[in-house]
């Protein structure tokens, strides 16, 4: 019997045989290409760039559709490693300059990045930077011929070992038969472990040394919320560790349960706890894990899944399907949000210096009613058969708002005309995402039913700062006063208008914000599925004026180290970590 210590990546127990994972070596062409064959070279550099992103875009809608929208995101930032200058052109640059194959290329410059990465001692970089050797790998073995070992068919449950799973790895392997997952590389904010969570596979990272001692079908015990893994245990071990395994799947099945009732605290205030959702099918899975109804509905994919416009027809069935399935539960339809990272290849648009602060969501909606209008009469008519409301994206300005609702009313009226039957007091809300529109929010809220804030662009355009790039990702701080000061400011307005506010950004489903987010006054949570249970758990811990007491100490705190330090002190003081 041998102890190992890791990173704790994913909670949960597993006992079973391991299955070491470790993908054969690509080879890099040790000689240079001639000057005349660059050309040639830069054309089958870029066509297998292309073709990778093809592979990325078919795991991005397979992630998608397998554990949601929001664990889908992974791949697009992946595919973002594609439209890296510092990256692609690079490589690029070394095939022209230097006269290197492609394929070394590609690695020379994945590998320069990393070092660079690993020398700063981020998470968020390490992170990024397996990303980045992630997709150049792909490009690489594109290049070469020499396929990844496939984990598509697994015979047998089984606990994968290897020196690092990547998130496109993770993609496609067999779930079904992956009791856990352990790394002898990676970190806890790893984009494989995101994945790892979100599937409900344990997992444990950073296990120095463990691929040389771990031998296929040996019977390990991994314990994914201490970072324990048992090698060959005894029996008195192992059956200790059965039955915590029992114990925790009981557990979690005891929080699934529990999750069926409303989320109440301790001093008896009622919260709503929601799931974001992409598809219809994906309120199953909501339903399942005791959601409260949906928080976001991201309607985006209808688009992206289409090779036209999707018509009005078709829209109306997707979002009758939700409204029906989720029954008195409220169903909140974000409207089409194209734009920034997310393209539609029929839909051809100008290239924009940056993209993220251009024409995107509600900016073409309004430019084209054309595309606007369907939508709109789609969620109209599907409002009809349940509790659904519409939500806003995008919204920088008070005009936005009264144009959309001209708009809502022009197709209120076609229908009326051509009795089709639809809610006439159907709830239209808006996300709070920029700034501009949270400054105005007493405005905004004598307009609207609702506000919904959208945490992950509010703290890019409060802070500047894209999440996404290196070289300010560690800027990117949901716990920076400035951004807790405001979201404070959107929730007070809107409750002095008397309209609930709701919250479907990473944070609502963030253990650590949950408590300050409650003291602040926050209505609705709402995030990927399988954390409902969880967050419902802790909400039913916490006492509400306590949390208000967290939220004036926090707000006062002039750092967001500060702000998460006095909020981590107080969660752990009453044991919720």
């Amino acid at each position: 019997m041998k102890n190992y210590q890791g990173i704790p990546g994913s909670e949960g127990i597993a006992v079973g045989k391991a299955l070491v994972y470790l993908n054969d070596p690509f080879t890099l062409p040790s000689e240079k290409i001639n000057s005349n064959e660059v050309p040639k070279e830069l054309q089958r550099f870029m066509a297998a760039v292309e073709d990778v992103r093809t592979i990325l875009k078919e795991n991005t809608d397979r992630i998608t559709k397998e554990i949601g929208a929001e664990e889908a995101e992974i791949f697009e930032a992946h595919l973002s490693v594609l439209d890296d200058p510092e990256v692609v052109d690079n490589a690029a640059a070394l095939i022209k300059e230097q006269l290197l194959p492609a394929p070394t290329a590609m690695w020379q410059t994945a590998q320069d990045i990393a070092n660079e990465f690993a020398q700063i001692g981020d998470d968020y970089l390490s992170a990024r930077s397996a990303d980045i050797l992630d997709v150049s790998e792909l490009v690489v073995r594109e290049l070469t011929g020499e396929k990844r070992v496939s984990l598509a068919r697994l015979n047998e449950p089984c606990i994968l070992v290897g020196k690092d799973i990547t998130p496109s790895e993770t993609a496609s392997m067999d779930k079904k038969n992956v009791l856990a997952m352990v790394c002898e590389m990676g970190s806890r904010t790893s984009h494989a472990v995101i994945l790892s969570r979100s599937l409900g596979i344990p997992a444990v990272v950073g296990v120095t040394g463990l691929c040389e001692a771990v031998r296929n079908g040996m019977v390990m015990i991994v314990d994914g919320a201490e970072g324990k893994i048992v090698l060959e245990p005894d029996e008195e071990t192992l059956a200790i560790a059965q039955k915590s395994q029992t114990e925790d799947t009981a557990q979690k099945q005891l929080l699934k349960n529990a999750a069926k009732k409303p989320a109440i605290t301790l001093d008896g205030s009622r919260v709503m706890v929601e799931g974001n959702i992409g598809y219809p099918a994906d309120t199953d899975m909501v339903l399942e894990n005791g959601g409260d109804g949906i928080g976001l509905f991201r309607s985006e994919f209808f688009y992206m899944d289409s090779n036209d416009f999707p018509t009005e027809e078709l829209q109306y069935q997707g979002y009758r399907q939700a409204v029906e399935k989720m029954g008195d539960k409220q169903v909140i339809v974000r409207t089409m949000d194209i734009g920034g990272d997310k393209k539609l290849p029929y839909f051809e648009m100008e290239p924009e210096l940056n993209p993220f602060l251009g024409y995107r969501a509600l900016r073409i909606c309004l430019d084209r009613s054309d595309v606007f209008k369907p939508q709109l009469r789609a969620l109209l008519r599907a409002s009809a058969h349940g509790n659904l409301a519409i939500m806003l994206p995008m919204v920088s300005c008070i005009e936005e708002i009264e144009a959309s609702k001209r708009l809502l009313e022009e197709c209120k009226e076609e229908l009326r005309q051509e009795g089709k039957p639809f809610r006439e007091d159907i709830p239209l809300g808006i996300m709070i995402e920029i700034p501009s529109i949270a400054l105005q929010a007493r405005d905004a809220a004598k307009l609207v039913n609702f506000f919904s804030i959208g945490t992950n662009d509010l703290l890019q355009y409060s802070l500047a700062a894209d999440r996404m790039n290196q070289k300010v990702a560690r800027l990117y701080n949901p716990f920076h006063p400035g951004v807790l000061r405001l979201i404070a400011q959107v929730i007070y307005d809107a409750h002095a208008e008397g309209i609930p506010v709701g919250m479907c950004g990473e944070m609502a489903g963030d253990v650590l914000s949950v408590p300050l987010l409650l003291g602040l006054g926050l209505d609705h949570f709402s995030m990927s599925a399988t954390a409902i249970p969880k967050i419902k758990n802790l909400i039913c811990g916490l006492k509400s004026e306590e949390c208000r007491q967290l939220a004036t100490q926090v707000l006062a705190q002039p750092t967001g180290k500060q702000a998460e330090g006095v909020v981590k002190a107080w969660l752990s003081t009453r044991g919720h970590i």
